[in-house]
Order: structure tokens, then sequence, then C-alpha cells
């Protein structure tokens, strides 16, 4: 008779969260994800420009620095394996002036000592290579392993393979407490009930500090910063190739216009502390600040492509560098906190650095043979040939009615997102995981059709599907319509 696997409880289901939860089902372990929103992906991880950072900016050292590089190294292996879409794009910083020619020496000391390619390029061979770049361009320095993901698909394929290798996933579950026995962990209060555990893992973004807190662990603490950033349209999506940024500041990266895989341009981002922890509402004065420093890089750029802007908080952490560790105060109780930028570059290597620390902190660890590596391929109309998509619609019709105009998803993709392993429940996670409504009408068009597929699908009237979480209904209750035959009569 095997012994009893041990429980372990993660808290929080962004990209930190669900890549760990994808490790740890590599072992004999029982694994539940507890995320307080209705979807993975809502906070920080949702809310990323995408960019797969190569590490040359963390400072020599530090976990930051260590795990983006190691991360980076990951990320095309775990596309293959779990089917997002990944692009190698590479990083290019532009200094316009001397003071900012010898800062790119300082990048490029920082970036041999982490182990990070750079190049040196010329004025010349910026602007022949990225003709809308800003021609007051001095000298560049280019980092090739850069590259770009679709931060919501990463985070659903990461949550996809946990599941389908065991895992479960406990949606709109916000944790109240943390119940401890003789000094170690021994479950998890939550608004759903208690869940027992042998074993924490806090990944909870901003509010981490909250949760080791609930336990009793005030060893750090974490501060809020926000990033609004912007979106333009896909028929710009062509002025540059590559992730161009200006010099990073103490407070971040810098701004960036970032080509993405969607076939978009992201410009961002902000970096304002003082804020709320929830705080993700734009300003005027945020996006005017994007578009000014945006233009600094490719003056071509105008406010009038933009179709969407978006903010996301970042989790800083006290000491400015990745917290992974078993807390000194509380056994059992392992922190990933501080997981700001680059926390999507650095995901995979945070969990398997997390793994080693268990090991070390005496988890019995033992591999599980059963492990599953790779998804069956997701279906992605847009990314097909004619020869491909045409076979596709002899199977099921409904891969050929075009639901999302401005990004080509049909109506097929969507019920697939609804119906498959963690199922999109709102307007939001439809969006999330087929595109649909990211385009030029923002939803306008197709906001509808998807309302009117999740309400067949899912069984319930059409004024009770969600835009978002609880509270985001569509309407508030029944409704009668002057037309004869009542609502949807034609």
């Amino acid at each position: 008779m095997q012994p009893r696997k041990p429980s372990i409880v993660v808290v929080g289901g962004g990209v930190t969260g669900a890549a760990i939860a994808r490790e740890l089902t590599r072992y004999r372990v029982s694994v539940t994800v507890v995320e307080r929103e209705d979807d993975l992906a809502r906070g920080a991880s949702g809310a990323c420009g995408g960019v797969i950072h190569s590490g040359f900016d963390p400072a020599p050292g530090t976990l930051k620095a260590s795990l983006n590089v190691i991360g980076n190294s990951l990320y095309p292996k775990l596309a293959d394996e779990l089917g997002f879409a990944y692009r190698r794009t590479g990083t290019l910083i532009l200094a316009f002036d001397p003071d900012g020619v010898t800062r790119l020496e300082e990048i490029r000391g920082r970036a041999a000592r982490n182990g990070v390619e750079l190049e040196t390029w010329t004025r010349d061979r910026v602007i022949a290579l990225e003709p809308n770049a800003n021609p007051g361009v001095l000298q560049a320095v280019f980092a090739p392993s850069a590259g770009a993901v679709f931060p919501p698909e990463v985070v659903l394929a990461l949550a996809r393979s946990a599941a389908l290798n065991g895992a479960r996933f406990e949606l709109e579950t916000e944790v109240t407490g943390i119940a401890v026995n003789r000094g170690a962990v021994a479950g998890v209060e939550t608004t759903r009930g208690f869940i027992p555990a042998d074993i924490v893992v806090n990944a909870a973004g901003v509010d981490a500090a909250a949760v080791a807190a609930a336990a009793g662990d005030h060893t750090f603490s974490v501060r809020p910063r926000k990033g609004q950033q912007v979106i333009l349209d896909k028929r710009y999506g062509s002025i540059v190739a590559r992730h161009i940024m200006t010099l990073p500041t103490r407070m971040g990266k810098g701004i960036g216009v970032a080509p993405t895989v969607g076939g978009n341009i992201h410009l961002g981002s902000t970096a304002e502390d003082g804020v709320e922890p929830h705080d993700v509402t734009t300003t005027s004065a945020g996006l005017d600040w994007i578009f000014e420093n945006a233009k600094k890089l490719v003056p071509c750029i105008e406010r009038d492509w933009m179709i969407a802007s978006f903010a996301g908080v970042r989790a800083i952490s006290d000491t400015d560098d990745f917290i992974v560790r078993e807390s000194p105060a509380v056994e059992r109780l392992f922190n990933v906190a501080g997981i700001q930028s680059p926390g999507l570059s650095a995901a995979p290597a945070i969990a398997s650095h997390l793994v080693g620390v268990m090991v070390k902190a005496g988890v019995p660890l033992e591999p599980e043979p059963g492990f599953r590596a790779f998804l069956d391929p997701p279906i992605v109309t847009s990314r097909m040939s004619t020869s491909e998509w045409a076979r596709l619609v002899a199977g099921d019709p409904s891969f050929g009615r075009i639901v999302c105009r401005c990004e080509g998803v049909t109506e097929g993709e969507i019920v697939r997102a609804i119906e498959g392993p963690l199922g999109a429940r709102s307007i939001e996670g439809v969006k999330r995981r087929t595109r649909a409504g990211m385009g030029r009408c923002q939803g306008g068009f197709c906001g509808p059709r998807v309302a009117a597929i999740l309400s067949r699908r899912l069984g319930v009237p059409l004024w009770k599907v969600r835009r978002r979480g609880a509270g985001s209904e569509l309407g508030v209750g029944p409704a009668k319509c002057c037309l004869r035959g009542g609502v949807g009569a034609r």
C-alpha cells in the first residue's frame, strides 16, 4: 500500500501559481490551486505586455537575474509542449546622447555577468533594420534571446497541463486564513470552506504579504506598482519587428514598443507607486505619458492608433528581488513573492527552483512516472492554412462560422474554449482563450454573439451571462421586448 500523497495548496492563479502547479504534478503529490477571481490570469499575469525578457537588466547575483535567464531558455520547449504561440523578437535598447551610450556600456557589463548575449548596433544598422525608429539614435544594444507570448494563453496552457496531471483548481475562492498547528501549516481557510494541506505555497502576487501574515509570517512586505499600457490596431503591427525600448530606470525597464504574437503593437508601461493594490484604472495622464515616450522611440506612432488600454499591478518586495523560500516563521509555508517583471519570463524557472527549495526543506517529492508533458495541439483557425481549415470545417461546420471578424475567431473555437478543461465562464474568459473581442472593435460586433453562445452552452439565460466575474451579469433579470415574439424575435 502506497503512503498518502502530501497535499499542497497553491494560493494564486497567475503565471507563477500555474507554473508551480504544473511543476509539482511531476511528483506524487496532491495539488489544489486556489484563486480568488472567477478565472486564471486575472491579475498582473494577464495585464502585461508578454515580453519574454532576455535577462540583461536584473542586478547580477539576484534570484531575479538567474531565474530570468533560465526561464527565457525554457520557453521554446515549453511552447512546443503546451502549444501556445511564442515568437523570438529580440530586444533593442536605444541611446540618444553620450550619457545614454555610456549607460549602454554598463548594460553590456551587466549582461555579461548574467550570461546574456548582447550585440552592439550602430545608428546605421538600427535605421536599416528598424526604419521607423527615431533617427536621432546614436547607438543601441540588441538582445536576440528576447521573445513574445500572449500571457493569458501561457497561464491557461500551464493550468490545463497541471489539470491533465491531476491538479484541482478552485476559482472564486478567496483565502481568509491559514491554519497553523504546532508551528506548521495545517490548511487554508477560504470563502468556500476549509482545505486541509500539508504544504501551502503562497503565490498570491500583490496579496502575498497578507497571505503570509495570515499564517503569522511578517518577515517581508510587498507594495503595489501600477503599470498602464496600450494596444495599437493590427494595421500598424509592422511598424517595428523587434521589441524597442528606452534605457531602464530604477523604477523598471522603461517604455517599450513591442510586437505581439497577435499582430498588434504593445506600448508600455508606466510605473506608478502609491496606488491601491487592485487599482487597475487607466488615466489620461498615464496614456499621455505612454504616447509621449513611445514617440521618442518610434516617432510615427499616433494616438488614434490605440484600440485598447489597460493596467496591471506589480508586486514589489521590500528586497526588490524575488522571494522564493520556506517561511522562517511557519514550517511548510513556502512564500513565492515579489514576482514583478521579469516574472512572466522567469515563471518556469521559479517553479523548478521552488521544487529544489522544498526538497532542501525536507518535503518528500517522489517522481510521478505518469506525468504527461504535452497537451493536445490547440485549434486556432487563424494559424491554419486554407487546406487545413477546409478539412476542419468538413468535419465540424462550426469552425467555418466566423464570430469575431477582427481576429478571425470561429464558433467552433469559442465552443471548444467553453467546454474544454478549465473552460470559459464569461465573455472575458472567452476573450482570454480565443482573442474574440481583442480586435479593433473590441467586441462591438462579436460580443453579443459570444454572449449568446455562452448562454446556450452554459444553460443560463442571456441576462445571466457574465462580462467577467460575479456581479458583472449582462442584466438584472428577464426583460420583455416590444417586438412580437419577445426577445430575439425576427
